[in-house]
C-alpha cells in the first residue's frame, strides 16, 4: 500500500516539464549546440567563482542564478544543458503554489555525481495551505530518496512543522555522503509530522554527517529510536521549534536532551531556539558538556537556560537571546566564557539583583549587549563602581572588551565616565602584587553602536591617552 507522498501522482508532480520563455526572433537561441556549450561553460565557471567567494559555497539560487534561467529559455537549451552533469549538482526546488518542479529530471541529469538539494520557498510567510506544503515537500523528498546515497547536503525549509518528513521513517536510506542535513520549520503547529503511515523497518545511516539543523520532534525521534546517528562526526547542531502547549501529552524532557548532547564527542556548536524543554523532576543530572565551544540559546525558559549553562565548564562563546534570566542558581556551577553575548534581554525578571548576580558569576573576557536597555545601564554602573558592595572584589575582573549596541537609555557620557573610573582604578591598583593578575585583563576595547550622534573626540582621545582604552563609536539609526 502506497502512502500519500510516494504515490505515482505525487511523484509525477515533481516531474513536470518547465515553462519555457523562448525569446521571439532571437538568433542566439538557434546557435549551434557546440557554441552554446562553450557559452554555458563560461557562465558556469563565472557562477562557480562567485559562489566560492561567499561563506556558503552553494547559496540558495534565485531565478537569476545558473543554470535555471538558461534552462527556462527553451526546450533545446534545457536539453543541451542536460548533457553536462556538473551543471546539475546543486539543485533547488521551490514549494510555492503552482510552481513547476522538475526535480526528477534534474536528478537524472546529474548522472551519478554527488549533489546538493535545497527545498525552500520564495515566500517566507506561512500563508500557503498546510496540506499543500506538506504534500509537495514530502513528494520531493520521496523523489530524492533513491538518490540519497550520493547526496552531500539536503536542506528542507518549510513554514510548518507538520510539513517536515519523519526522520528515519518517511526520510530514510543510506546517506553515505551526507554532510549537512536541514529539516527546519518556522512554526511548530502542533500537528504530528508523521502525516502518513510510517515506513516500518526503515532507518537512516549518515556516517559523514557534520551539520544538522532539525526541529525538536525529529531530534527526539533520533535520540530515542536511531542510536546510530550518534556515531557521526557531528560538529554543529541546531534544534528549534517545539511547543508542548500545542502538543497534548507530548513533552521534550530536559534530561534526554542533556544526555544526548553529552554523547556527541565531536560537537562544538550547539544552537537551541524556541524549544519548550520540560523541567527536571528530582535532582539535577550530573552532565558535563565540555566538548562545546559555541552555545546559542534563544527563547527558552529560565530553568532550561540554567540547566544547560550549568553543564558547561568552559565555552568560547555563550550567546543568550530573548530569554528570562534565572533568579535562583548555584554560582559554583556557572561556566567560564571567553565571549558572553546577551541580546533582547529587555526585562529582567525579579528579583533584579539576582539576575545581575547570575551574569556577574559567569567569568567572561568579552561582553556584547544588544537591545538590553536595563541590563546595559546596570553593567555601565557596575563598570564605574569597579568593586562589589563590600568593596572586596572587582566586578567583571576578567573583562577586557565591551560592546554596547542599541541601548538608547544610556547617556553616552555615562559610558565614558564609567570607563574613566575603571581606568583610574586600574592605574591605582592594577600593578600591586595583590591585584597583578587583573592588569592583563584591563579593559582595552570598547565598541558603542548608538542611535545618538558620536560624542566629541576629545573624550575618546582622553581615554586612549590616559588609560589605553580604545573606543569605537558608531552611530546607528534609532
Amino acid at each position: 500500500m502506497q502512502n500519500g507522498f510516494d504515490s505515482p501522482a505525487a511523484v509525477n508532480r515533481c516531474s513536470q516539464p518547465p515553462q519555457y520563455v523562448r525569446p521571439s526572433n532571437s538568433p542566439v537561441v538557434d546557435l549551434p549546440a557546440e557554441l552554446l556549450l562553450i557559452i554555458f561553460k563560461l557562465v558556469y565557471e563565472q557562477f562557480a567563482k562567485e559562489s566560492s567567494d561567499v561563506v556558503h559555497p552553494h547559496p540558495i539560487r534565485d531565478p537569476a542564478q545558473f543554470p535555471y534561467p538558461i534552462a527556462a529559455v527553451c526546450r533545446r537549451w534545457a536539453s543541451i544543458l542536460s548533457m553536462v552533469p556538473e551543471y546539475w549538482t546543486s539543485l533547488v526546488a521551490y514549494l510555492d503554489d503552482d510552481y513547476p518542479i522538475d526535480i526528477a529530471s534534474q536528478l537524472a541529469w546529474s548522472r551519478g555525481l554527488s549533489f546538493e538539494l535545497t527545498i525552500t520557498k520564495r515566500d517566507k510567510s506561512v500563508k500557503a495551505t498546510p496540506s499543500h506544503e506538506a504534500w509537495l515537500a514530502h513528494a520531493i523528498i520521496a523523489t530524492s530518496l533513491p538518490h540519497l546515497h550520493r547526496c552531500t547536503a539536503l536542506r528542507l525549509s518549510v513554514a510548518r512543522s507538520s510539513s517536515l518528513p519523519h526522520f528515519g521513517q518517511t526520510f530514510y536510506g543510506n546517506a553515505s555522503l551526507l554532510e549537512e542535513l536541514v529539516l527546519a520549520c518556522r512554526l511548530d503547529d502542533g500537528v504530528s509530522n508523521v502525516v502518513w503511515p510510517p515506513v516500518r523497518g526503515k532507518g537512516i545511516t549518515c556516517p559523514k554527517l557534520r551539520t544538522l539543523t532539525v526541529n525538536a520532534s525529529n531530534f527526539m525521534q533520533m535520540a530515542l529510536s536511531i542510536p546510530s546517528w550518534k556515531n557521526t562526526p557531528l560538529t554543529s547542531l541546531t534544534i528549534a521549534n517545539f511547543s508542548s502547549t500545542k502538543r497534548s501529552g507530548v513533552t521534550f524532557p530536559l534530561p534526554i536532551f542533556l544526555h544526548t548532547i553529552a554523547q556527541l564527542p565531536n560537537l562544538s556548536c550547539l544552537r537551541v531556539v524556541d524549544v519548550d524543554l520540560s523541567p527536571l523532576d528530582g535532582p539535577r543530572p550530573i552532565v558535563t558538556l565540555g566538548q562545546l565551544q559555541t552555545v546559542y540559546l534563544c527563547k527558552i525558559s529560565a530553568t532550561a537556560l540554567y540547566d544547560i549553562v550549568s553543564s558547561l565548564p568552559t565555552v568560547d562563546h555563550l550567546s543568550i537571546s530573548k530569554c528570562a534570566l534565572p533568579s535562583s542558581f548555584d554560582s559554583e556551577h556557572l561556566p567560564n566564557a571567553y565571549h558572553l553575548s546577551l541580546d533582547g534581554i529587555r526585562e529582567i525578571t525579579a528579583p533584579f539583583q539576582s539576575a545581575i548576580t547570575f551574569i556577574r558569576n559567569i567569568v567572561f573576557g568579552v561582553l556584547t549587549l544588544t537591545n538590553c536597555p536595563g541590563l546595559a545601564g546596570e553593567v555601565c554602573r557596575l563598570l564605574g563602581e569597579c568593586l562589589d558592595e563590600d568593596n572586596s572584589t572587582l566586578v567583571f575582573p576578567s573583562l577586557h572588551g565591551v560592546t554596547f549596541e542599541n541601548s538608547p537609555n544610556i547617556d553616552p557620557h555615562d559610558i565614558l565616565k564609567a570607563l574613566d573610573q575603571r581606568g583610574i582604578w586600574y592605574d591605582n591598583h592594577g600593578l600591586t602584587n595583590q591585584l597583578e593578575p587583573y592588569d592583563e585583563w584591563r579593559i582595552q576595547e570598547v565598541e558603542v553602536l548608538h542611535s545618538c550622534p558620536p560624542v566629541e573626540s576629545p573624550f575618546i582621545d582622553y581615554l586612549l591617552d590616559q588609560h589605553d582604552i580604545h573606543v569605537n563609536w558608531t552611530p546607528i539609526e534609532g
